[in-house]
């Protein structure tokens, strides 16, 4: 066989032979990452199936402590009901401001700090506001957080989740109060202890749940998991809120009632209204 010839045959041969080791090199790395990939989404599976049963028996537990709570007895409402509109009024002129006019006066009182906005806390968040304006007497945002000290206090008690209430009406002028009265026929005629900074009202069937660190389940090997199933477990918790709505005003009307029978608050449970009408007495 010519040298030629020979050399050629045997760059075929090597040639055929590196092919053919490439191919199995191909054939065993392909079969590795199928079954890596196999194998990762067995265990994805399983984290999320383990993750998901963990909050679903975490919610049921809630679930089963929520039932033990009772919602507001009629002796209870009664107790909410003892001030009527003229006692709020008569203490808010005793404790407020005066009646306010404008936000002429209420930049006023702010600067001479006997008005204060009000903002969102982790104690209450306040709806956005039509007919009124977030801001009340140093006592009235004193008296707000208190609220919601006692209120999450007794959430601990009972080993629920962290909630606050909403404030839905703030400092009314008269022009404010006026207005709302063609919109709303149960709105006060005449004169309100929302003009003085010392009353807000509180809705009763809404509360958002505040996350907290001990909360959180313990988390799975995937973190791009992680942030998805904390974002369920937020929702289930703000879910069971809702569900549990007259166990959680229950809590907090008693809460109320501790506060006025210790001669800090009014408050009157409105019938028209899904609110509780509160009037500082200090």
């Amino acid at each position: 066989m010519p040298n030629s010839f020979r050399l050629f045959a045997m760059l075929l041969l090597f040639a055929g032979i590196a092919a053919a080791s490439w191919y199995v090199a191909d054939q065993v790395a392909t079969a590795r990452s199928t079954a890596a990939i196999a194998k990762f989404q067995r265990d994805l599976a399983g984290a999320l199936d383990d993750a998901l049963a963990e909050q679903e028996a975490t919610v049921e537990a809630l679930s089963q402590r929520f039932e033990t709570i009772d919602d507001l007895k009629t002796a209870q409402e009664r107790q909410l009901r003892r001030h009527f509109n003229a006692a709020h009024v008569a203490m808010a002129r005793q404790n407020g401001v005066g009646r306010v006019t404008g936000q002429v006066q209420i930049d006023t009182l702010v600067a001479g700090g006997q008005l204060v906005e009000i903002v969102e806390n982790p104690y209450y968040r306040i709806q956005k506001l039509d007919y009124s304006v977030a801001y009340v007497t140093p006592q009235t945002a004193a008296l707000l957080d208190e609220i919601g000290r006692r209120f999450q206090a007794r959430l601990v008690e009972h080993r629920l989740p962290h909630y606050r209430y909403i404030i839905s009406s703030g400092l009314r002028t008269a022009e404010n109060q006026a207005a709302l009265r063609l919109i709303n026929p149960n709105a006060t005629g005449g004169v309100s202890s929302h003009e003085f900074g010392t009353t807000v009202d509180i809705v009763f069937h809404t509360y958002d749940y505040v996350s907290r660190p001990t909360d959180a389940l313990p988390p799975t090997d995937f973190a791009f998991l992680n942030g998805q199933l904390e974002r369920i477990r937020q929702r289930a918790f703000d879910a069971l809120g809702m569900r549990y709505w007259q166990e959680l005003q229950g809590i907090l009307g008693r809460v109320l009632i501790e506060l006025q029978d210790e001669g800090r608050v009014l408050v009157l449970l409105e019938r028209e209204q899904p609110v509780f009408h509160i009037t500082t007495a200090e």
